[in-house]
């Protein structure tokens, strides 16, 4: 009389077939070195846990002393089954998953068009906007073709203009934010382009105005700063309209400047 292994061939059919990438079935028959083999090779790049699972199914499967794990008569129906519920699983995620896309996909769609049947109104300079942990107000746009005093000033190239933009925020956090989380400002023209500031000029501007922002410094709740940065932009191309500042805090912000 043949003995057969004491772990069930159920058990390990089914962790060859869903873990059997990770060796799983192999440690749960005592094989423990095949099984570590199989986990650090993903069961030998798939291959090694397909062999496994067909030996399972058509051979003599056996465990770390060698006795093969006894199969019931009806192993092969027992095997399809699971491997058809298997395959109608992954089907039925699939479809899912394209219904779901196609719902985001329809959904963003229908935010783009109620966008532009309704265009969102920018904030304007001297208006408020609140986020979770800022007050931001746009105090003042100011075209100039010379910023700074006696001692360190700066001009413009030929053909552009300095725009001094200043800004003034209040912490409404119960937090403390440092430097680095504070409000940043970029002017945008009216084809899209981004602008930094230009350093040198918004130096000589610092020397001569009242901002009260303090360099590397954290802002704490309820406190209020100004701020200001001066940015060098064509003479020509500011006398068209679409000109933007965005704001760059805890929350995206633009306000129409022009």
């Amino acid at each position: 009389m043949e003995n057969y292994s004491s772990k069930k061939w159920g058990t390990a059919i089914l962790l060859s077939l869903f873990l059997g990438g990770f060796g799983i079935h192999s440690f749960y028959v005592g094989r423990t070195r095949r099984g570590i083999a199989q986990l650090f090779t993903l069961g030998g790049l798939g291959i090694w846990s397909i062999v496994d699972f067909l030996t399972l199914l058509f051979g003599n499967f056996k465990d770390s002393e060698g006795l093969p794990l006894k199969k019931p008569k009806n192993a092969l129906t027992i095997a399809g089954g699971v491997l058809g519920g298997f395959v109608i699983l992954i089907i039925i995620i699939a479809i899912s998953s394209g219904k779901n896309e196609s719902g985001n996909e329809k959904s963003k769609t229908e935010k783009a068009a109620a966008s532009e049947e309704s265009p969102k109104v920018l904030p304007k300079p001297g208006e408020t906007v609140k986020t979770e942990k800022f007050d931001i107000t746009l105090t003042g746009i100011q075209p100039t073709n010379w910023v700074g005093n006696q001692f360190m000033s700066e001009k413009p190239a030929e053909g552009a203009i300095f725009i001094i933009v200043s800004m003034k925020y209040k912490n409404i956090s119960n937090k403390s934010i440092g430097s680095f989380s504070q409000p940043s400002f970029k002017l945008v023209d009216p084809s899209g382009n981004r602008y930094d500031s230009a350093s040198a000029a918004s130096i000589a501007y610092s020397t001569v105005s009242n901002q009260t922002k303090k360099a590397l410094s954290d802002l704490n709740p309820g406190i209020s700063v100004t701020e200001a940065d001066v940015f060098e932009v064509s003479s020509e191309l500011w006398q068209k309209s679409g000109w933007k500042l965005n704001v760059d805090a805890d929350d995206d912000i633009t306000f129409q400047i022009k």
